[in-house]
């Protein structure tokens, strides 16, 4: 899984260092972004393009008519190279590589925020403000936050903005509850 990550960074690296040097990295962003979307939503898409059966050039036209068709040179040379090298698997993991080093290197971030329940558009505008003063001394500049209602969570929130996970829900803490209460220190077990 490491090895796969690492191979995505570097296909991603290498894009991104020919987009900038012919000036093409913000149209291409907007490109990776929808890429991007489009794996994370379809899972027919990931088995299509995973299969061995189907042919390289075939599988650059469906991506092509999946973006809307207009791919972009750069791009369709880039995804042919990958899918003749059979790496197309890897196309989601790179579209999302390539998103996370143009909103780093413009110092965009993106946060989710799980709720057991909608909250009020005020609360996500200070939630957000708060977010954007504990972050600014490294580079924030822009923040989205992405609000998901999880019912699941009884109360309390989760908040996730990069790597960084905040878990005050109530679900998590009655869980840590139960495996406290499921440890008797009293009694010696024999």
């Amino acid at each position: 899984m490491a090895a796969h990550l690492r191979l995505s960074h570097r296909y991603a690296l290498a894009i991104k260092q020919l987009a900038d040097e012919r000036g093409e990295t913000a149209s291409l962003y907007q490109d990776f972004k929808k890429l991007r979307d489009l794996f994370k939503g379809s899972e027919d898409l990931r088995i299509f393009l995973r299969s061995p059966i189907i042919k390289p050039d075939t599988k650059v036209r469906a991506l092509d008519r999946l973006m809307g068709g207009n791919l972009r040179p750069i791009l369709r040379l880039f995804i042919e190279k990958l899918t003749k090298a059979r790496r197309e698997r890897l196309l989601g993991d790179i579209a999302s590589e390539f998103v996370a080093m143009c909103d780093a290197e413009e110092g965009r971030m993106t946060a989710y925020l799980f709720t057991a329940w909608p909250l009020a558009p005020h609360h996500l505008d200070e939630i957000k403000q708060r977010i954007m003063h504990q972050l600014s001394s490294e580079g924030l500049k822009h923040l989205e936050l992405i609000e998901q209602v999880k019912p699941e969570l009884v109360g309390g929130f989760i908040l996730q903005v990069g790597d960084r996970r905040v878990d005050a829900s109530y679900a998590s803490k009655l869980t840590f509850l139960r495996r406290q209460f499921s440890q008797n220190l009293y009694i010696k077990d024999f």
